[in-house]
């Protein structure tokens, strides 16, 4: 430990090689700090030991004060209780003596922070940390005085809660997502991080109403709650004052702006070591919450949004609210109206009633409240509806606890919506909503032929759309076709490979040649995609026409035939038709030997995959070995490219080395896998880290760490929702996810939501096919090898 009683002339000295972890931590930061702020070594190394005595300590912290200011009361006072704990902590000591040893240029760069600690009387939260860490005699001394500093503090009023509405008592359903808000956010004894859910969904589902019911249920559990109405700005910034001053920390008559009102709330809540909740309801502009957004891991914050995009960006899980289903909601329309139909025909008309307004919620209880009302049947509201909903819904007040009608809360989103989605919306109107494709709304680009259309697509595709329309022919075919090969090659390696495919496909209308080499690299490119996208029988396809279009340009036992080999075995490996997939790797190796072995690294990268696949685990990592070593290439110099295909190859290893039962070793390559797609596709991921992540999952599963793999499966499910390249990874993490939670004890209700999820993301991915409730369907929606 260090001794705070070092003299004066040891004051240049370097810690010596005992000293204290936290001295040295705290050393190392006062110099880079200060190096930061423009002071050189030799201007401040003299300050660093003058502190002799705890006295000397205290009058040292006062008198950073400048002059004309008041500390508060309960700092100052902290100040007195905390002397017979410095006796005992050399630690503490040490670490003030480093903020307050500094002058000039850095005494004024620290008054920043301790101008802060005065303002808001923090009271060292950050030191009872390392008080903890000495373990010294005093150290239950030194908590039950920090602990009696914290709890003088009069102007705050705990509980303290601010809830627009109470508890709903007609609040219908939504079980399995009250449990999905409880076991995100419920506050935990020694908890390590906050926690956060974005709730989204289409205006009137009951994201509010859901997220009210959470609050109004919570109120036991949490210090204080605070909602938060965020559509705005000024609305944010009210709500934030005035919850501010309700608990306390501010008065009516203080001389602050907003800003810093907002200010001290947050320094407050991240200081405080309550469990609070905030609610940011109705959330257009996520980067308004950065003001106030927390950093305590007392935390639990909700977000409500209509935007998907919006509740991704703050919130690692996200629960979408879906309209209810139509047995739900004829039973939830029987319990708002209060009305239980005895007769069939009322009970057809109450089902119907209920699938003409789509298992809306806020419809549902404006419908009700309407019946309700007028004592109708509901045989009789129907027609009514159906003939003038426009009437019904602006006849009905707003229901309790929530601001919009139907009416009010479309016209809100549609005027939210850009000016091209108006467009889409309002040509809309004039088709028959049943015959209207879903996927018209759902893709970002779409092929129509209609100038009407035409605002649908970017630049580029209006010209490609222009050429196909009318016929249009280029001088050289031939270029204009390797130019949009190059643009969907690039699409490709940048993880869009729908899009690429569309740009491939197009440069293959515009010139089929099947007497160019450009168009056989084309089929073959195509056949790239296709397997990403696991369709290896569409790819099989695309790589045989490549191959017939060689064969009438190249000799037959030429390098470019056995390349086309190669990509002919990986199709056969995916689909999982070994002898097809070794045949053609032998064909390719039989052509490599023939003419340069040195350039078989990629026949032998497939024939690692293929006998991997195979269950021939050894003879795949002397294949992948050998492919590294006609490269010249080490297995570090491997980890450390930044070339796609070679995360693939570390992902191989991976996996290689986990069927040797080197599991450690699989693990640990398995994770670098991660870090290294991470840093080429980027943090928020793709196709390609979502896969990585998964096979670390599994490997974690089966070494019995089912709450590390629950937390992996559950990072893909939370990737970008937009991001269609994703959809499948995340189908398949929604059903593993579901096992995983089971086997740690998860709630069967929440499991069996999972599945839901899955089963959801599986039949949107397979348009209607044939649902197959087994793992090997859901391992099938990704490839088998994403390299």
């Amino acid at each position: 430990m260090v001794n705070i009683e070092k003299t004066a002339d040891m004051a240049a000295a370097e810690p010596q090689a005992d000293s204290s972890p936290i001295w040295k931590t705290a050393l190392e930061r006062y110099f880079a700090e200060t190096r930061k702020g423009g002071i050189k070594d030799a201007a401040i190394e003299n300050h660093l030991w003058t502190v002799q005595t705890p006295e000397d300590l205290l009058n040292g912290i006062e008198a950073i004060v400048p002059p004309n200011t008041e500390p508060s009361i309960s700092w100052a006072r902290a100040l007195k209780e905390l002397k017979p704990v410095l006796l005992g902590l050399s630690d503490f000591a040490a670490i003030i003596a480093w903020a307050f040893g500094m002058d000039g240029k850095v005494a004024v760069l620290l008054w920043g922070s301790i101008r802060l600690i005065l303002m808001f009387s923090r009271r060292i939260d950050e030191v009872v940390d390392m008080i903890r860490l000495s373990r010294e005699s005093r150290t239950a001394e030194t908590v039950a005085i920090i602990q009696n500093t914290k709890s003088k503090d009069p102007s705050v009023r705990l509980p303290c809660h601010s809830i627009p509405h109470g508890l709903n008592l007609r609040f219908f359903g939504r079980e399995s997502q009250m449990g999905i808000l409880k076991e995100t956010l419920g506050p935990e004894k020694n908890r390590q991080e906050m926690r956060a859910i974005s709730i989204h969904g289409i205006g009137g589902v009951g994201k509010t109403q859901l997220a009210l019911q959470y609050a109004n249920t919570s109120l036991g559990i949490y210090d204080l709650i605070a909602w938060v109405p965020a559509e705005s700005q000024i609305k944010l910034v009210q709500a934030l004052s005035a919850f501010t001053t309700k608990l306390g920390l501010a008065e009516e008559h203080d001389q602050m702006d907003n800003s810093q009102v907002v200010q001290r709330l947050k320094d407050w809540l991240n200081t405080c070591g309550k469990n609070f909740l905030l609610v940011f309801d109705n959330v257009d502009d996520v980067d308004i919450l950065e003001q106030i957004w927390p950093a305590s891991s007392h935390a639990s914050v909700i977000i409500t949004t209509r935007s998907p995009s919006v509740a991704s960006r703050r919130s690692k899980k996200i629960l979408r609210l879906e309209c209810f289903a139509l047995e739900p909601a004829t039973e939830m329309i029987y319990a708002l109206s209060g009305k239980r139909p005895s007769q069939e025909c009322d009970v057809t008309a109450a089902v119907e009633l209920c699938e003409l307004l789509g298992g809306l919620p806020l419809a549902m209880e404006q419908v009700a409240a309407f019946i309700r009302d007028r004592d109708f049947l509901f045989s009789e509201v129907l027609p009514k509806l159906k003939k003038s909903a426009e009437k019904v819904f602006a006849r009905t007040r707003a229901i309790d606890a929530y601001e919009h009608t139907v009416s009010t809360v479309w016209n809100l989103s549609l005027e939210q919506l850009s000016e091209q989605a108006k467009i889409l919306h309002n040509v809309l109107a004039f088709f028959d909503p049943d015959h209207v494709s879903e996927h018209l709304i759902n893709q970002t680009k779409v092929r129509l032929n209609d100038p009407a259309w035409e605002f649908l697509l970017d630049d580029f595709d209006q010209l490609m759309k222009l050429t196909k329309d009318h016929g249009l022919r280029p001088e050289n075919p031939g270029i204009w076709a390797e130019l949009v090969f190059r643009a969907g090659t690039y699409l490709w390696e940048k993880e869009q490979p729908y899009l690429a495919q569309a740009f491939i496909e197009f440069g293959i209308h515009i010139h089929n040649d099947d007497s160019s080499s450009t168009m056989a690299q084309a089929h073959r490119i195509l056949g790239h995609i296709l397997l990403d996208i696991a369709q290896p029988h569409a790819a099989l396809k695309a790589y045989t026409k490549a191959l017939s279009i060689r064969l009438r340009t190249e000799e037959a036992n030429s390098p470019q035939i056995a390349d086309v080999y190669d990509s002919i075995a990986c199709s056969y490996t995916e689909i999982g038709d070994m002898p097809n997939a070794f045949d053609f790797i032998e064909r390719a190796t039989a052509i490599h030997l023939a003419h340069d072995p040195q350039h078989m690294a990629r026949t032998d990268a497939i024939r690692a995959m293929a006998c991997l696949r195979d269950c021939r685990p050894s003879e795949a990592l002397q294949a992948l070995q050998k492919c590294w070593k006609l490269q010249s290439l080490s297995q570090q110099e491997i980890e450390q490219s930044r070339y796609p295909k070679h995360s693939g190859d570390v992902m191989l290893l991976a996996r290689i080395l986990w069927a040797l039962e080197e599991r450690s070793t699989g693990r640990e390559l398995a994770s670098r896998a991660v870090s290294i797609r991470r840093g080429i596709f980027g943090e928020n991921g793709g196709p390609r880290v979502a896969d990585s992540l998964f096979h670390l999952a599994l490997m974690l599963s089966e070494d019995g760490e089912h709450v590390l793999s629950a937390k992996l499966l559950r990072e893909i499910t939370q990737m970008d929702v937009g991001m269609k390249e994703i959809k499948p990874h995340q189908a398949r993490a929604f059903w593993f996810l579901a096992k995983e939670e089971g086997k740690i004890g998860t709630r069967q209700d929440l499991c069996e939501d999972l599945k839901r999820q899955a089963k959801t993301a599986y039949q949107a991915l397979k348009h209607g096919q044939t649902f197959d409730d087994s793992d090997q369907a859901y391992m099938n929606l990704v490839s088998w090898m994403l390299w």
